[in-house]
């Protein structure tokens, strides 16, 4: 189960740690910002924060940073982060962590990252707790280990912190910086669950489907999964598809179809590949060769192995598609790379017809799809500021 980096404290969410102590003209900027009146409510924190009002610093940074009422702008931005951190604003600090892993803004090394991260841990906010965590488990906290990480996600999951809870879960479940405890991971997993974290959700949905550590029970299992599916998770969403239709009959495949044809809009690679061979075989919706070879290039250009391979078979018999050994050639290498047998044996028949230049026009492609990727952003992604 993937976490983000924890994202950035949006103005809403921060209302309430600003409530006590708040001056008249904090207070006058809340309700302009409540009534949606960005700009009054910019007007009304400024002041306050070229005054030296950290609270107001991290406000203004924060407009600035969501582009609200103004232009966004990283750099002024990150100049008013600082300006709050530097006073001790957690908030601030976070965001400033982020800006730098982004490189948004200001020009800093995953060290200055993990600085800022630490300044707002040590004051005792879960986002950045999770942050730091996770940037000692990617490896990019130089002399931290995987138990000081734990550590961290323990204190951030203790604060309620639904994204921590999850991941802790995962930590005890693997066994990473700490004894494998099926139990304590159980248990995260359910606070995280429970506190509406869909990763959390689609996963207990899984360990009930399955019977993983629990009593099988089908039931609760689609409770858990259509949680997750209605925030938008599109496993969910798909295995939900996928349970109907292999007991679903006549109309009701066809809603079905329709679970899994969504989850592949959404751009779940293996949805795309399912729906690429319901269309191939017709089953639960139209026959069209077009259509699956459609499906099949999404998932295909996702890195899914067999829907490379299914993709490189339909342009060597020319369905759906032009009739193209190298694009086939190229699909095939590229599934056969990641182990697929099938497409290893089609690949050595293929290339007996094909003449050297093609082949040569077709390597290039898969090196160039290659190239693509490595250059992708990374899956690490960030969470809520």
């Amino acid at each position: 189960m993937g976490t983000p980096l924890s994202p950035r404290v949006l103005l809403p969410i921060f209302i309430l740690a600003l409530v006590t102590g708040c001056t008249s003209s904090k207070q006058a900027g809340w309700r302009a910002w409540n009534r949606g009146d960005e700009a009054a409510a910019l007007g009304a924190w400024q002041p306050l924060a070229e005054a030296g009002d950290a609270d107001a610093q991290y406000l203004v940074g924060l407009v600035h940073d969501e582009g609200r009422a103004v232009p966004e702008d990283d750099r002024l931005a990150a100049e008013w982060y600082v300006r709050a951190a530097e006073q001790g604003s957690a908030p601030a600090a976070n965001n400033l962590g982020l800006l730098c892993l982004q490189d948004h803004g200001v020009t800093c090394s995953p060290a200055d990252a993990a600085r800022w991260f630490r300044a707002a841990a040590d004051l005792g906010f879960a986002a950045a707790q999770l942050n730091l965590a996770l940037m000692m488990l990617a490896g990019q906290v130089p002399g931290a280990d995987a138990t000081e990480a734990v550590e961290l996600l323990r204190i951030a999951a203790g604060q309620g912190d639904p994204q921590a809870q999850g991941l802790l879960a995962t930590t005890y479940a693997q066994g990473v910086g700490v004894a494998r405890d099926d139990d304590l991971a159980l248990r995260w997993l359910r606070k995280a669950a429970h506190a509406g974290l869909a990763s959390a959700q689609h996963e207990l949905g899984l360990v009930y489907r399955d019977g993983r550590g629990v009593e099988q029970d089908k039931d609760t299992a689609r409770t858990w999964l259509q949680r997750a599916a209605d925030q938008g998770d599109t496993r969910s969403l798909f295995l939900l598809g996928w349970d109907d239709l292999q007991e679903a009959q006549g109309a009701d495949r066809v809603v079905a179809a329709r679970a899994i044809e969504r989850a592949a809009e959404l751009g779940l690679a293996v949805a795309q590949l399912q729906m690429g061979l319901m269309h191939l075989r017709g089953d639960a919706v139209p026959q069209d060769d077009a259509r699956a070879a459609h499906w099949l290039q999404l998932g295909a250009q996702q890195g899914a192995a067999p829907a490379q391979r299914d993709l490189a078979l339909l342009h060597i018999r020319g369905r759906g598609v032009p009739q193209d050994d190298v694009a086939a050639f190229a699909w095939l290498r590229l599934a056969s790379e990641q182990g697929d047998a099938v497409a290893g044996e089609r690949l050595e028949l293929l290339s007996r017809r094909m003449a050297p230049d093609a082949i040569a026009t077709a390597e290039a492609r898969a090196d160039a799809w290659h190239d693509r990727e490595s250059t992708s952003p990374a899956m690490l992604t960030l969470a809520p500021r």
